[in-house]
């Protein structure tokens, strides 16, 4: 029952994840969108932005109001 919580956690995001490829990879090809000419850097920039501005809020979030101690 221990290792209940991380397990659910592991397959929702994979769901969510999955999901969400799927969604991208049908509406994509049906919006009729050309191919990116987003430099290496710009891309670059922005995944690293994603990590800062996305990622990291809701991890310290959760370490704050989430009430899960680790030992």
């Amino acid at each position: 029952m221990r290792h209940a919580a991380p397990v659910l956690g592991v397959i929702c995001h994979l769901v969510i994840a999955l999901g969400a490829a799927t969604v991208y990879y049908v509406v994509i090809p049906l919006s009729a969108a050309g191919p990116s000419h987003m430099s290496f850097a710009l891309k670059s920039a922005e995944f690293v932005e994603h990590w800062f501005c996305v990622g990291l809020p809701i991890a310290l979030s959760v370490r704050r109001f989430g009430g899960l101690t680790l030992t």
